[in-house]
């Protein structure tokens, strides 16, 4: 019998403290299941690979809330104004091939594989830089220190977001993650999104009226074919990219290092052999990657999936942390080997259209940061025991609040 009660809240701290064994009961027992989401809302939670697989693709469900509610309802749950809409009207929240393939393509007309590929040896110069910076031995915060700085620098630089703007622009970013979902969180920070979306709008125009070799003063100029960004387009991008180029490498980057010393033989293997860590970088996405669950999908439809009766306007999560364990798609995979083989199907980074535009940038930055940590600070281990950790708790980021080192 199908059932109708919340199975879990995957938003508690109990979640994501033991999250991968009540995610393999929940594949085994429950796939498809009803979970609690803030708000006294309700939703479903989708963990074996074969259905997120499946349902990434089902045209019932949609990744654009525009598709399922009214207006009224829709600034309920994104109520930030142009940043909000910014957002709405960005690749992440476009569900028509059509007008998501337009979008990719004014971006990837300077955000080119090839174009990151010319930052590598500023990607080392700056976790050199860092690392200078460090104690010859002492006690960190891994993330504040190194895993934050990092991808910030990288995506502040890219950009053309002065230095001083760096830590508001980092505190927005965060609040407006941890708030996705989660009506409350969005409302107590309504004032912060109010102060990042004035902002937005000065930069643009400032880069509009005295163009740099920046990458958003590109974005702003970027005309193809007679087509350009709207305003509310370049902030939805410029948010994108801020999340995309600074969320998913900081926890990349301590979320592979918490699996380090989990997994110390793995350390070692690495510390010796560097060559590994480009293909690494995969298993480390699939064992422990940056994201819990792909953004909300909205049933656009009451339809019926694997005999649980899923309501129109109801969300549905794809759990990639999850899905990337699943044993029927992974041999032991529970178990964290840089060796793996069988890594070429993670969706750690999403599947499809909206897949994510970051990747390849998080990848690079991942291996340098990642080889430049275990080279120049070879002692490093954990400096608190590891129940003692704790999560940020948003829906659909799998991240730690500090990683506590020494070294």
């Amino acid at each position: 019998m199908a059932t109708t009660e919340p199975q879990i809240d995957f938003t508690s701290p109990a979640f994501k403290k033991n999250p991968y064994e009540i995610l393999a009961n929940m594949r085994r027992q429950n796939p498809v299941a009803k979970i609690s989401l803030p708000g006294d809302r309700t939703g479903w939670l989708v963990t074996r690979y074969e259905d997120v697989e499946t349902l990434i693709k089902d045209p019932r469900l949609s990744i654009d809330i525009r598709d399922v509610y009214p207006p009224e309802v829709i600034q309920a749950v994104f109520p930030f104004g142009e940043v909000s809409e910014g957002l709405l009207h960005s690749m992440v929240f476009s569900n028509d091939p059509k007008t998501h393939s337009r979008l990719r393509n004014l971006v990837s007309h300077s955000f080119t594989p090839r174009y990151i590929e010319t930052w590598q040896g500023r990607i080392q110069n700056i976790i050199d830089e860092i690392i200078n910076q460090l104690p010859e031995h002492g006690e960190i915060d891994l993330i504040r220190e190194v895993a934050f700085p990092l991808p910030m620098i990288v995506i502040s630089e890219m950009l053309g977001i002065p230095v001083e703007d760096r830590e508001k622009f980092r505190d927005w970013s965060n609040s407006y993650v941890d708030s996705l979902g989660n009506p409350a969180a969005a409302q107590a920070i309504i004032g912060d999104m109010a102060e990042f979306q004035q902002y937005l709008f000065e930069l643009i125009e400032a880069k509009r009226a005295n163009p740099s070799d920046d990458l958003l003063s590109k974005l702003v100029s970027t005309d193809v074919e007679g087509d350009r960004l709207s305003r509310q387009e370049l902030i939805g991008m410029t948010l994108l990219l801020v999340m995309a180029g600074n969320e998913t490498t900081t926890t990349l980057i301590s979320s592979a290092m918490l699996t380090l010393f989990q997994n110390p033989e793995q350390k070692e293997l690495l510390k010796q052999n560097p060559a590994l860590l480009k293909p690494a970088i995969e298993e480390f996405i699939r064992y422990q990657g940056p994201l819990l669950n792909l953004n909300d999908r909205w049933a656009v439809e009451d339809f019926e999936y694997k005999g649980q009766q899923i309501k129109k306007g109801e969300s549905v999560y794809l759990c990639v942390a999850s899905a990337n364990r699943d044993e029927e798609r992974f041999q032991n995979g529970n178990s964290f080997n840089v060796q793996r083989s069988d890594l070429q199907r993670h969706v750690g980074f999403g599947l499809g259209m909206h897949y994510c535009l970051g990747a390849p940038l998080a990848r690079l930055e991942g291996v340098i940061g990642l080889h430049t940590i275990l080279q120049r600070l070879p002692e490093i281990r954990l400096a608190v025991p590891e129940e003692e950790l704790t999560w940020r708790p948003s829906i659909i980021t799998f991240a730690l609040e500090k990683l506590p080192v020494r070294f």
